[in-house]
């Protein structure tokens, strides 16, 4: 199997990059292709090494979004560009880089935290400070209570 063939096979294995376009010379390689949504964080890590790669090595790698109409509609898809001096002979460690990606583990943000504190953390001076939202007393209640 031919290095750049290699390459297309291991992004399609690791991050599932389906290759559209290929176009292949002594000093580049570019292939044209889409990445499923579900497969995106695993893509990302995959960019991401091969860019860290690229800053270390004798080949360059430009990874961007390529947009184009179909129709009156716009579509992007994904652009790698490896290019060096006898880039063949680098694309052996390019697959190296893509195969030992390590996949993402967490599927899950976390967007809020219990803050636990004792409840005189703020004594409701003039109505002022925090107070658990069971017993907060809001709207006319609360200006009744403090007296405005």
């Amino acid at each position: 199997m031919l290095p750049h063939e290699t390459l297309k096979r291991a992004l399609a294995t690791k991050a599932g990059f389906e290759a559209i376009e290929e176009q292949v010379s002594d000093t580049r390689i570019r292939f044209f292709g889409r990445v499923r949504p579900q497969n995106m964080p695993t893509w990302l890590a995959v960019m991401r090494d091969i860019l860290i790669a690229s800053s270390q090595a004798q080949w360059t790698a430009d990874l961007s979004r390529q947009y184009f109409l179909r129709g009156d509609k716009v579509f992007f898809g994904w652009r790698i560009i490896i290019q060096g001096p006898e880039v063949q002979q680098h694309l052996n460690h390019v697959s190296q880089v893509v195969n030992s990606t390590q996949m993402p583990t967490s599927r899950h943000q976390l967007d809020e935290v219990a803050l636990h504190a004792p409840p005189n953390r703020n004594a409701l001076r003039n109505g002022k400070g925090a107070q658990s939202s069971l017993r907060a007393v809001v709207g006319p209640m609360a200006k009744a209570q403090m007296g405005i």
